[in-house]
């Protein structure tokens, strides 16, 4: 079974990203296959033209499992 990660956070190696490797390999059994982290491809991800980012797009296309993460929108408020 080929896993795939693919978090979006702005922060590289963010907890988002130990997060959904976590989850991927309890899923799993085993640590996944593919980590893609949004934040270090930068601007290029925005350019599906760009051959490192289909490449990426194929990988994930032919992945038996994908986890996606990403952070929320905007902080959570504060409890009143």
């Amino acid at each position: 079974m080929n896993v795939a990660v693919v978090v979006g956070n702005p922060k590289p190696r963010s907890r988002t990203y130990q997060a959904a490797s976590t989850v991927a390999e309890k899923l799993a059994g085993r640590p996944a296959d593919l980590s893609v982290d949004l934040a270090e491809l930068g601007a290029a991800v925005l350019d599906w033209s760009d051959p490192q980012v289909a490449d990426l797009v194929a990988q994930i296309q032919r992945s038996d499992l994908v986890v996606f993460a990403s952070r929320p929108t905007r902080p959570p408020t504060p409890a009143c």
